[in-house]
């Protein structure tokens, strides 16, 4: 049969992506190829696409037989394609965030902190500031990963052992004072390179109403505070591991203005008495590829 026209796919999608807005899977299930249907019951579609709710199309792009879009709901971009068979309906589609490469719009892009973190290490140290994958989620949208560089290496040794990773068992200080929201342990270290699909060990600090802070990955049987404590500034929290959805050892840490923290907007991440790219700095915003540290 003859290939159809490319807009046509993307005619098609934007149709499809206005009845998902409105949550009328019945009509969009209508349109997917009848043997598809026959082996995905609506059930399983209907559970797979309603708890994504789509806000808008931020990329897209069409060929004679498929859609490649990214798009948005209230926490995360997703990378979204659509193929099409000759008669026009839908063969095969995809949803996810991996792979998605469009920001997530930032509310607090221009705005400063509420008040700088304390940076969580002590002295002595240097630590690379990574993470652009965090981009796509709503809340992580600054988020860093704190991991210690040296001689162009994050470790020395057997890549396979956690314990060769230098940021590994580095004591985690609190970035600010606050009330322990959330506090786990627990959960074994990953396997280097094989990330597990939970956050790990982790606390969640509150700052104030509008300043929250989260942090994770710590090592197992590491993490010193519980829900509802009061810490300071300071205060050790954990030991960095690798715990949770992390490849090697290091610390994610995020900040942002409210819970639930999903669909929360991030603040940009600013500590104060830093060494920041090299310089001493009262205060300094520390983005991807910054090396950082604490003054001494």
């Amino acid at each position: 049969m003859p290939a159809f026209a490319a807009d046509l796919p993307a005619e098609r999608s934007k149709a499809f992506f206005e009845l998902w807005k409105k949550g009328d899977y019945q009509a969009m299930y209508e349109q997917i190829e009848d043997s598809w249907r026959a082996k995905w019951p609506f059930e399983q579609f209907t559970a797979l696409l309603a708890p994504i709710k789509p806000v808008k199309l931020v990329r897209q792009a069409s060929s004679q037989n498929s859609f490649n879009a990214q798009f948005y709901d209230a926490a995360f971009v997703y990378k979204w394609d659509v193929y099409y068979a000759y008669d026009g309906k839908i063969a095969g589609m995809s949803v996810r965030t991996e792979g998605a490469t469009v920001d997530y719009p930032a509310k607090h892009d221009k705005d400063a902190i509420p008040r700088p973190l304390r940076f969580p290490f002590a002295a002595g140290d240097e630590w690379l500031a990574t993470g652009t994958h965090h981009k796509v989620a709503r809340s992580q949208r600054f988020a860093l990963d704190l991991r210690i560089m040296r001689d162009g290496a994050t470790y020395k040794g057997s890549r396979a052992d956690a314990a060769a990773y230098f940021a590994y068992g580095k004591t985690v200080l609190s970035p600010a004072a606050g009330t322990i929201v959330e506090a786990s342990d627990g959960e074994p270290d990953a396997p280097i390179a094989e990330p597990a699909v939970t956050d790990g060990n982790h606390v969640l600090l509150k700052v104030s109403d509008a300043e929250y802070v989260y942090l994770c990955h710590f090592k197992p049987g590491s993490v010193l505070v519980k829900e509802g404590d009061r810490v300071k500034a300071g205060q050790p929290l954990a030991q960095v591991g690798t715990s949770g959805h992390s490849t090697e050892p290091h610390l994610h840490i995020e900040a942002f203005d409210s819970l639930p923290r999903r669909t929360a907007d991030a603040w940009p991440i600013t500590f104060k008495d830093v060494i920041h790219n090299g310089a001493a700095k009262d205060q300094a915003r520390v983005d991807y590829e910054d090396s950082v540290g604490a003054q001494k």
